[in-house]
């Protein structure tokens, strides 16, 4: 079983390394670059596998600035992508910001995502 839940102290590691290993690795990048501030005041989800008691994925909701914040960070492993998980994350987010009174979302994402978050309503307003 899959469990979208906020992150608990104890799995920020294993989400620092899976961030890493999506976000940073490929490119070269250290993985202390993904470790940061602003993780500690923002809002992170985690997709947990209750029977291998691993973190499977996880994403990001930034810091309310007006009426406004960002997502973030949104990452899968591999194998248990194609199962709807990236998207109840987002739904877990959306949920989060409706909450805190946030009326617009923004994200970066590569172009291979631009279809996932489509779908999800969000719209390109530039490339780069």
């Amino acid at each position: 079983m899959i469990e979208i839940r906020k992150i608990k102290k104890e799995e920020f590691e294993e989400m620092y390394d899976l961030r890493w290993e999506m976000h940073g690795k490929p490119f070269g990048i250290k993985r202390d670059k993904f470790i940061n501030q602003v993780d500690k005041i923002s809002t992170i989800v985690v997709a947990f596998d209750t029977k291998n008691k691993k973190v499977i994925g996880s994403a990001r909701l930034g810091p309310r600035f007006f009426s406004k914040a960002s997502i973030g960070y949104l990452q899968v492993i591999e194998s248990y992508r194609r199962k709807g998980i990236g998207k109840k994350l987002m739904e877990f987010l959306h949920n989060e910001a409706k909450n805190k009174g946030i009326k617009k979302l923004e994200l970066s994402a590569r172009i291979q995502a631009k279809k996932f978050y489509e779908e999800l309503g969000y719209i390109t307003v530039g490339d780069y």
